[in-house]
């Protein structure tokens, strides 16, 4: 029997091709561009790399020196004489600065000051190097002396450590740069060098192992589905079907076949099949992506595992594009595709993601979808892009037993502020009133809250201090303060170059004042909304090297090392071009 979806196109491969790459194309390039509160910057980036590389690699005064100025003002000890330990237990020690060093010394003392950094993880190890890293996020001109400026950077060191386990330091460091213009041309050297902020952690074990291969391998379609990058499908695939690798599709758990294990579900981008692994009991996987009826070739953005017809087994809900498909599960891994696909009210936007809950309170599961822009990901123009409201509505459908679902989006209240560009969605009873209310999170501006009272909803995101306006990309919620309520972790991006940016735009009155700081908040990163108790939030105030979980896609707030209190795992990565300096 045909599947009820658009069978994908033909794959054609050529004998002895090689795999194209995506073309470079023009961009913005700050220092031939105009924009030149980025040219400190852009000086001072490739010095403080090759400083680290330095500090991780020889170590020797000669190669550290080459990035010094001759007019070197002094450096501040790079390890606090006083650390206080703020985490000791299963393998895990953290320490944190109870001060920090203020007296700057010469430079003969640089040198003692980076040993006594590097000392923990041990000598020199070309099998086992540091791996060292900054990232430079504020530049300031030095307002008398134009070829000085400072920055500041977020510095970190890992690896192995000397007493074995695992070694890692984060510290925030505040630079100052001088200038120079020799015969080779204008170059940039350190002046200067203090610690603003510092921590360390020893890991005497590791509390994770990449059981990937040991658990996948035994796939057939393991390598060409999930070894290979975007890259290799991008071009060898029809455009008409769905042509969008940028790795936003998640994954979907549960126990599709009632033996009481999780298996996963993988959606994929058109062209590829959608596969369904079903988990031995050794750990191993069975694919059962054919026999199950789920290898459907259609782009698939999102899925949820969840029992809707209340019959005891986990049927799935699919997004692919404009339509969400329910897949019915007879209770064996078999999937059927019975009624039409419900499809989104405004033809203009494309299913992201899902969401689930019972919010009228009738026993079974209701359905609501984010949306985002109908061209993908990669082509939508918000407008503002720090608040956009131009985006496609969001939809959501009640769950009427065996008459199937109603598209109610309206009837219930969820079209108020409702043309954002979301990406996530979490059902919570935020004010503990025994209804779930909704938060949904929205890239490029505000978040909305929706309180439910008996099945309608009302906007109230503003009013509760939960807008948190930013490139919004994922939600998790738990009671991180542990008094008694849910509080919400959302992951926004961080851009160095955004904070670097932002903090010397002009200011010429009110209007730019307040421009400023939405620009700020949209760059700012993760952000942490306490619940006061009562369905209202405070934002907690983060530290610059916390609110910096990079590029973040969908935290997730869980209890790591079992000892009573949430952690934060905070996936991040976007796609590389070939062309560095292209913003």
């Amino acid at each position: 029997m045909l599947s009820p979806l658009f069978a994908g196109s033909a794959l054609l491969l050529l004998a002895g091709a090689t795999t194209p790459t995506l073309p470079a194309r023009p961009g913005f390039e700050a220092r031939t561009d105009g924009h030149e509160s980025e040219d400190p910057f852009e000086l001072a980036r490739p010095e403080l790399e090759g400083f680290m590389l330095a500090l991780s690699g020889s170590r020797s005064a000669d190669d550290i020196n080459r990035y010094l100025s001759p007019n070197f003002a002094g450096v501040t000890p790079l390890v606090p004489a006083r650390l206080e330990t703020v985490l000791e237990g299963d393998g895990l020690t953290v320490r944190h600065a109870r001060s920090l060093p203020t007296e700057r010394s010469t430079r003969d003392h640089l040198e003692e000051y980076l040993a006594d950094l590097v000392e923990p993880f041990g000598p020199p190890d070309a099998d086992h190097p540091i791996h060292a890293e900054a990232k430079i996020y504020t530049t300031e001109r030095d307002a008398r002396r134009s070829y000085r400026f400072t920055t500041s950077a977020l510095v970190h060191l890992d690896g192995p450590a000397q007493a074995g386990g695992h070694f890692q330091i984060n510290m925030v460091w505040r630079l100052g740069w001088e200038i120079l213009t020799p015969e080779t041309g204008t170059i940039a050297r350190i002046r200067s060098i203090e610690l603003e902020h510092y921590e360390d952690l020893h890991a005497r074990r590791a509390f994770f192992a990449d059981v990937t291969l040991d658990t996948l391998a035994s796939s057939p379609r393991f390598a060409e589905d999930f070894e290979r990058g975007a890259g290799q499908s991008h071009f060898r695939t029809d455009t008409l079907n769905g042509n969008e690798f940028v790795g936003q599709s998640g994954i979907a758990i549960g126990d599709a076949n009632g033996d009481g294990l999780e298996d996963v579900f993988v959606p994929q981008p058109g062209g590829l099949p959608n596969r369904l692994l079903l988990h031995r009991p050794d750990g191993t996987v069975e694919d059962a992506s054919q026999s199950s009826g789920l290898d459907i070739l259609d782009p698939t953005q999102s899925a949820l595992f969840l029992d809707l017809d209340n019959d005891g087994d986990q049927d799935l809900a699919i997004a692919s594009e404009t339509r969400l498909w329910i897949a019915r599960n007879d209770g064996a891994s078999h999937f059927s595709f019975d009624a039409p696909a419900l499809r989104l009210p405004d033809a203009g936007g494309m299913i992201q993601s899902l969401a689930a809950a019972d919010w009228d309170g009738d026993g079974d599961l209701d359905l609501y979808a984010c949306v985002y822009d109908e061209d993908g990901p990669l082509e939508a123009i918000p407008r503002p892009y720090f608040d956009a409201v131009n985006g496609p509505p969001n939809a959501a459908w009640r769950n009427d037993g065996e008459e199937g679902f109603s598209e109610v989006t309206s009837e219930i209240g969820l079209d108020q502020d409702n043309r954002r560009f979301s990406h996530a969605a979490l059902f919570e009873d935020f004010d503990a009133d025994g209804d779930p209310d909704l938060y949904v999170v929205n890239d490029f501006g505000a978040n909305n809250l929706y309180r439910n009272d008996g099945g309608h909803f009302t906007e109230i995101a503003e009013a509760a201090g939960a807008a948190n306006l930013g490139a919004g990309m994922g939600v998790s919620a738990g009671d991180v303060d542990r008094d008694g309520d849910v509080d919400l972790f959302v992951a926004n991006t961080w851009s160095s170059a955004g904070n670097r940016i932002i903090s010397q735009l002009g200011v010429s009155g009110p209007r730019d004042v307040k421009r400023r700081e939405e620009y700020a908040r949209y760059a700012q990163g993760t952000s942490l909304l306490l619940n006061r108790g009562d369905g209202t939030f405070t934002e907690a105030d983060l530290p610059e090297e916390t609110r910096d979980a990079g590029w973040n896609f969908g935290s997730m707030l869980l209890d790591i090392n079992n000892d009573g209190a949430l952690d934060i795992y905070a996936p991040n990565g976007f796609l590389t071009g070939p062309v560095r300096d292209d913003l």
